[in-house]
């Protein structure tokens, strides 16, 4: 089934995410997740209210014209639909972790006891060991940093600290003990103090996260969290029994307990069998992308797994923190590549983002070898492509001797390679081909020589 996916008032965009804001958007119940910067629902009484002179603001429903009821009402509506998402569909919420900035009181008079009302008060009530440990009294406490300390690897999150951390930030930590028992940590920083957590409603998951510079690639962003998203909706609660009930057993539940190991032993076994069989066709599957993907959550990774495949020691973009579509190290010399997919030729900008790298690394003392890999007319059947490149972009990898390559003809050595899986001195052939490569790169190896 498809995931569906809404962004409430933050830029996390992309091939099925809807995006509104907080006060517009269709109710929350129509997805599975909600990512959701809370940051300026506020900006809703802060233009409204008129502070008093010691900055607090404060409003009567008895004569504010239906101003903090129709307010307090979007705002139990919004809960509600969060609660449902939650419990109902096993989904998952994410909320950037903003200070709390400045909260609206109201009440019914002047006489009356005041309430407050914060961007977390769409939060729902999670109830746990006799207390409310997430509410829509949530107080985050300010603290502004960067520094991140651990985190968590085995959290579905972990990618996102680390595809990001340059340019991740926090302004509020969570402190409040009950709420720290009864959740997981994600992440503290430097003194230890928690900046993201995972806390458990019902059968969904509601995560803080720490917000991130909004200068940085939204595409780069979207990605990673789309793809911590589904490894997180992978995993599940394990159902934990009381220690006393060993004590107490049914008539054939011994039996049954039995032939339900040996079920459960033959399960494993194919299991097994089955998910090597899964990754295998999902790995085929992923290097197939080189003939039709694009961009770099698509297309960049299916060609880095290619060169994989044919031998390269291809370095992911996290290892190396470098713009570079493609890096690997090959007899001290840097490979470095740059990857396009288009409905059209690749042009001649490609060829000069390949020139500043190389050349960069180049006057760094360095030994390169350029590499300017298309995926040109990726509607057309690959056999019936016109020329990937244009002269330009031709015209200037030769003078540079840079290699030039099409998807398709990458297609043809991992073929050949996945034909030949013992066969060392083909892929050593292909990599001398490629590195030696100063014009366009033709896989024309005769396999029956080899």
């Amino acid at each position: 089934m498809k995931l569906k996916i809404l962004s409430v008032d933050c830029p996390i965009s992309g091939k099925g995410i809807d995006t509104s804001s907080f006060y517009e958007s269709p109710s929350f119940t129509d997805y599975d997740v909600l990512i959701i910067d809370p940051q300026i629902i506020s900006d809703s009484w802060l233009e409204k209210i008129t502070p008093h002179s010691d900055g607090s603001l404060v409003t009567y429903s008895n004569s504010d014209g239906g101003y903090s009821k129709s307010l307090r009402e979007i705002m139990s509506r919004r809960a509600q639909e969060t609660k449902l998402l939650l419990e109902n569909t096993g989904g998952i919420v994410i909320c950037f972790l903003r200070d709390k900035g400045i909260v609206l009181n109201w009440a019914s008079s002047l006489s009356e006891q005041k309430h407050e009302v914060s961007m977390y008060s769409w939060i729902p009530s999670t109830f746990q060991r006799d207390k409310y440990i997430l509410s829509p009294y949530f107080h985050p406490i300010t603290r502004f940093g960067r520094e991140i300390g651990q985190v968590n690897k085995n959290h579905a999150f972990f990618q996102y600290f680390m595809a990001l951390k340059e340019n991740i930030y926090f302004e509020a930590v969570i402190g409040d003990a009950d709420l720290l028992e009864c959740s997981q940590p994600i992440a503290s920083n430097k003194v230890g103090e928690i900046i993201s957590l995972e806390v458990l409603h019902g059968n969904g998951k509601f995560i803080f996260l720490p917000p991130f510079d909004k200068t940085k690639d939204i595409d780069k962003v979207s990605g990673i969290l789309i793809d911590c998203i589904r490894k997180s909706l992978q995993w599940t609660t394990p159902l934990v029994k009381p220690d006393w009930l060993g004590k107490y057993s049914l008539t054939g539940e011994e039996d049954l307990l039995k032939e339900s190991k040996a079920v459960d032993s033959e399960i494993k076994r194919l299991s097994t069998d089955r998910e090597r069989i899964v990754q295998e066709i999902y790995k085929l599957e992923c290097l197939k992308g080189i003939l039709y993907e694009t961009g770099k959550y698509a297309l960049e990774p299916s060609v880095r797994e290619a060169f994989r495949v044919i031998g390269f020691d291809v370095k992911e973009p996290e290892e190396y923190y470098k713009p570079y579509d493609l890096f690997a190290i090959e007899d001290n010399i840097f490979v470095i590549g740059e990857i396009e997919g288009s409905r059209n030729q690749i042009g001649v900008e490609k060829y000069r983002q390949l020139l500043d790298y190389v050349m960069e690394a180049t006057l760094e003392g360095n030994k390169c070898k350029g590499i300017l890999i298309g995926n040109g007319f990726v509607d057309t059947e690959p056999l019936s492509r016109e020329e990937q490149f244009t002269e330009q972009a031709i015209r200037g990898c030769n003078s540079q001797k840079y290699c030039r390559m099409s998807t398709f003809e990458l297609y043809k050595a991992v073929s050949a390679v996945l034909s030949c899986p013992k066969n060392q001195e083909l892929k050593n052939l292909i990599k001398e081909k490629i590195m030696s490569c100063g014009e366009e790169f033709k896989f024309d190896i005769k396999l029956e020589k080899v």
